[in-house]
């Protein structure tokens, strides 16, 4: 995820990260099988290869501060592999609210947001 990723490289500059936890979509979960790839244009061959690079699981953990909402009708997050590689500091879970929390559950996102930085000393 792009901005865990930014709080592990920018630490200095970056004083939380807040995520709701969905991480399914647009990209492989696994390995791609061998007449999948083949299928992918040669564009899209690239952008695997990028994707790959980026995925790679980081040497150390963040240590930036990261809060997660999971809003249980559509996020898969699990809190022990999330901790593995980011410094959680904040887990909500959320009766309601799908992968567009700030269209279905506005109230439950921004106030978990704010709980989050709240939180932080700065």
């Amino acid at each position: 995820m792009i901005a865990p990723e930014l709080g592990r490289l920018a630490v200095d500059r970056v004083v939380g990260v807040h995520v709701n936890a969905a991480t399914t979509g647009f990209i492989p979960t696994g390995p791609v099988e061998e007449d999948v790839l083949a299928s992918l244009s040669d564009a899209e061959k690239i952008r695997l290869g990028r994707l790959g690079q980026f995925m790679k699981v980081p040497r150390d953990p963040s240590p930036t501060p990261v809060g997660v909402a999971v809003f249980q009708q559509s996020d898969v997050a699990i809190r022990h592999y999330a901790a593995q590689n980011n410094h959680i500091v904040h887990w909500s879970e959320f009766d309601r609210g799908t992968h567009f929390p700030a269209i279905d559950a506005s109230d439950l996102m921004i106030s978990d947001i704010r709980a989050f930085f709240r939180g932080l000393s700065h």
